[in-house]
C-alpha cells in the first residue's frame, strides 16, 4: 500500500546498509543485512503511516522517517519469528537464518530494531516514538505467551483474539496512531486511527490464518497448515474443534506423531470454521470503516476504506 514505491524501497535498503564497509570492509555476508527488506511485501504499515499523515497534515520528512521506522520494526519481528519457528522460507525465499546462520539472523533483527530507533529519533515526535516502543513490548509479550501455548487445544476464541491483538494488531494500530500524532491531531482522531488499525490488524490476521488452511503454497510462500505444524493454534482450528463431527484432537495428535498435517487441514476445511472466521473478519473490517468517519473525506480516506474492504479478497 505504500505510496513511496521504488524510492521508499531504495531508502529502506540504503538505511539497512548504513555504515557498511566504512572502516573495516564488509561486516556481513553479501545480502545478509538487506535480504529481508529486499524480499518486498505489501508495505501496508508504511502506507498507513503515509495516509494518516496526509489526513492530519503531517510534515513529509517526519512521516517518511516514521514509515521507515515502522517497516524496520516489522522486519525485525519477522526475522526473529523465523528463527524461533525454525522456518524454512520467508515470502517464498530461504529464511535469513537458513541462508546466513542463526547468529547473523539475530544480529540483523537487532540491527533493524536499532534502525527503527534511528528513524524515530529523526522524526522527533516523542509520543509517536512511544507508540512504536509500546507496540514492540506488546508484541514480545504476546510471543512469550504464545510460546507457552504451543499445541494447546484448550484455547478459546477470546484467547486467540487476545494473542493476535498483541502479535499483529498492536503494531498496525501504533503505526496509525503515531502518524496522527506527527500530524498534531487531537485525541479524538488519534483514538479513531488507533481503532481503525486495531480492527484492520485483527481482520488481516484472521484472513491470514484462514489462508494458512485454504491457500496454496505458491501463493502463500509457505506450506499449507504451517501454523499448526509449528504448534500455533489459530481460530480456524479452535472453531473446527467445536464444529467438526470428526475427532479433531485425536487427528492433531496423530498428525504430530506422523509429522503429516494433511488430515488436520482437511478436517478444518470441512468443519465450516473457515467461513466463520471470514465472517468475523468482515465484522472487524466494518468496525475499521466506521472509525474512518472521524477524518475528512477524500482520496486518502477512500484508500484506507478500500484497504479494509478488500481484505477478504486476499490470496497471500
Amino acid at each position: 500500500m505504500s505510496d513511496g514505491g521504488a524510492s521508499f524501497e531504495a531508502r529502506l535498503i540504503e538505511s539497512a546498509r548504513d555504515g557498511v564497509g566504512v572502516a573495516t570492509g564488509a561486516i556481513a555476508p553479501d545480502g545478509a543485512l538487506t535480504s529481508t527488506v529486499e524480499a518486498g511485501g505489501k508495505r501496508i504499515r508504511a502506507g498507513l503511516v503515509e495516509r494518516f499523515g496526509r489526513l492530519t497534515g503531517a510534515p513529509q520528512g517526519p512521516i517518511d522517517d516514521l514509515a521507515m521506522a515502522v517497516e524496520f520494526l516489522h522486519a525485525a519481528t519477522l526475522v526473529h519469528d523465523d528463527v524461533i519457528d525454525n522456518a524454512e522460507t520467508r515470502r517464498g525465499t530461504p529464511a535469513l537464518h537458513r541462508e546466513h546462520g542463526t547468529e547473523m539472523a539475530l544480529l540483523v533483527g537487532d540491527l533493524y530494531v536499532a534502525r527503527c530507533g534511528v528513524h524515530l529519533a529523526r522524526a522527533g515526535v516523542p509520543r509517536a516514538a512511544a507508540e512504536l516502543w509500546r507496540a514492540l513490548d506488546t508484541i514480545v509479550r504476546g510471543e512469550i505467551d504464545q510460546r507457552g501455548r504451543r499445541f494447546d487445544l484448550r484455547q478459546g476464541q477470546d484467547d486467540y483474539l487476545a494473542t493476535i491483538q498483541r502479535k499483529t494488531s498492536s503494531l498496525v494500530e501504533a503505526a496509525c496512531a503515531a502518524a496522527t500524532l506527527v500530524g498534531g491531531a487531537g485525541e479524538e482522531q488519534v483514538e479513531a486511527a488507533r481503532t481503525y488499525g486495531r480492527h484492520l490488524g485483527i481482520a488481516f490476521q484472521l484472513v491470514d490464518d484462514v489462508l494458512d488452511y485454504q491457500g496454496s503454497p505458491d501463493e502463500m510462500g509457505k506450506p499449507v497448515g504451517n501454523d499448526i505444524r509449528e504448534g500455533t493454534v489459530t481460530l480456524p482450528l479452535i472453531l473446527a474443534l467445536q464444529l467438526s463431527p470428526a475427532p479433531m484432537p485425536a487427528i492433531v495428535n496423530s498428525a504430530r506423531e506422523r509429522d503429516d498435517f494433511g488430515a488436520v487441514v482437511l478436517g478444518v476445511r470441512r468443519s465450516g470454521a473457515l467461513e466463520r472466521c471470514l465472517a468475523l473478519a468482515a465484522e472487524h473490517s466494518r468496525h475499521a470503516l466506521t472509525a474512518l468517519e472521524a477524518f475528512p473525506a477524500g482520496a486518502d480516506r477512500d484508500a484506507l476504506a478500500t484497504l479494509a474492504e478488500d481484505l477478504l479478497q486476499r490470496r497471500s
